[in-house]
């Protein structure tokens, strides 16, 4: 996708760069945009609360049409042809449709990524493709790009407040946050603005590489095209320095390609401050081995790489290991949330000392919340001390997003030997109301070590609870039905 790549052009509306201890009340103040952009950034500022903005597009990044014929090779769907309607043929670009119904407003789900197409009529579209018959008739929202710039990006900054913000569109994520230190959402929102399904196009926040807390206190996400939020640092490859102090790292990230270098969500340059701790982590297992400080880091924009001075050698066999920041784990506690009728999972963790407690999550297509290393996104790491407790997870895990065929809990890991003990340390699941809308597993955990799942009360679940290459477990009082 061009669009998202570190060199491609684009505008800022609001750009707060260099900036202390500055409040903007903006009730009642709406960013209505026309033309794709980043409405909102904060950069390498201390101190910034921003208080009742609301944020949509004039022409959203979308477009949403009804299913009106479906055949065993292909469909159509028709969007409106009215005035003031935007024009759609064959070139206009269609990366990936959701389907929803009318009725009740629930996603179905599974997600359909498109190939071949042809107009057909007056904004009639015809897709190359197999889809289920019983979307007959339903509605169907077409991107016109997955990934952009965020609504928001807040990238290396510190001591940020968002309070009663709303995001209603974005041709990308909502929040971005980057380098950031102590984050504060207070009851933002990425919805759809009446009348619609799809918020932003795909994450409605997503955090890398901070450090402090994240705090996100009764907020509400419905209707975006991927994770409510997902919390990580990277995992770098090292390209060069076996056996010395000096490591040369990147992010190389398309699978199966050593030579596909990533662009960062931020589209920043990811590297390490000098006093960071990086763990050395096993590629086969994720599994973390040792530790290094960094005495000092020379980035290197130019080439997507950076130059790091360690205090103590690498190994020798340096292909097997990634480096990964210890130091860029935040403290997250996600508390009175609210996620509803969008798509993949909810609450993504990939952090330590995380409570996750009285939200309520109905109706997504994944997996409600997931503490997963993901080696093939290279997105770490192992999550520690986290809590899971008196949640509502309801019709969760349905199609597109679940995992380990669980609804409401999976702890599992994406890497070659994906059954290593220990690597989740500290998980207490407690006192959830979990159900689920198909008979699949409810909570699914593995590769744990300390781990309570105690109180919960599962209904409808296949499996109730399945906890696999785990030591000191605990698992009682949990009623399943």
């Amino acid at each position: 996708n061009i669009l998202y790549t570190p060199d491609f052009s684009y505008d800022s509306g609001v750009t707060i760069r260099n900036t202390r201890g500055l409040t903007v009340e903006a009730e009642g103040a709406v960013f209505m945009c026309e033309g794709w952009m980043e409405p909102l950034t904060i950069e390498n500022s201390s101190g910034i609360s921003i208080k009742g903005l609301t944020i949509d597009y004039l022409r959203k990044p979308n477009s949403t049409g009804k299913v009106v014929d479906i055949n065993p090779g292909d469909f159509t769907i028709q969007f409106p042809d009215g005035p003031g309607s935007r024009t759609l043929d064959a070139s206009t670009p269609f990366p990936r449709i959701t389907f929803w119904n009318p009725v009740t407003g629930i996603i179905f789900p599974n997600d359909f990524y498109t190939t071949e197409k042809e107009k057909v009529g007056n904004n009639r579209i015809r897709f190359k493709g197999s889809i289920d018959k019983k979307l007959i008739n339903m509605d169907a929202v077409a991107l016109h790009t997955l990934h952009f710039r965020p609504a928001i990006l807040l990238n290396e900054s510190d001591t940020l407040l968002l309070e009663e913000v709303t995001i209603h569109a974005q041709p990308g994520m909502g929040i971005v946050g980057n380098k950031c230190t102590d984050i504060n959402l207070h009851r933002i929102a990425v919805v759809p603005a009446a009348g619609n399904y799809q918020s932003s196009n795909t994450d409605a926040t997503h955090f890398t590489s901070c450090y402090g807390k994240i705090e996100f206190e009764g907020c509400r996400f419905k209707g975006q095209g991927d994770d409510a939020t997902n919390i990580h640092v990277f995992y770098h490859q090292i390209l060069d320095g076996a056996g010395t102090r000096n490591a040369l790292t990147s992010i190389r990230w398309r699978r199966n390609d050593p030579d596909a270098i990533m662009n960062t969500h931020a589209s920043k340059l990811d590297f390490p401050r000098p006093g960071d701790r990086l763990a050395l982590v096993k590629k086969s297992n994720l599994k973390e081995v040792n530790t290094f400080t960094v005495e000092s880091v020379t980035p290197d924009p130019g080439n997507w790489q950076s130059s790091i001075r360690l205090d103590r050698p690498l190994p020798r066999n340096i292909s097997r290991y990634f480096l990964a920041n210890l130091s860029q784990l935040p403290e997250v506690v996600i508390r009175n949330c609210s996620v509803e009728s969008s798509l993949a999972r909810g609450f993504l963790i990939k952090t330590r000392n995380v409570l996750i407690e009285n939200n309520s999550i109905e109706n997504i297509t994944g997996t409600a919340v997931q503490l997963s290393a993901e080696g093939d996104w290279l997105e770490g790491v192992t999550a520690g001390n986290v809590t899971i407790r008196n949640n509502r997870f309801i019709n969760c895990g349905r199609g597109s997003g679940t995992q380990a065929g669980s609804c409401a809990v999976s702890i599992n890991t994406k890497a070659p030997f994906a059954h290593t003990p220990g690597l989740y340390r500290n998980i207490i699941i407690e006192n959830n109301e979990i159900t689920a809308g198909r008979p699949i597993r409810g909570i699914y955990a593995s590769c744990c070590e300390n781990i309570q799942i105690t109180g919960n009360r599962i209904t409808g679940a296949g499996q109730a609870i399945v906890v696999k290459s785990s030591r000191h477990k605990q698992i009682e009082n949990n009623s399943v039905q």
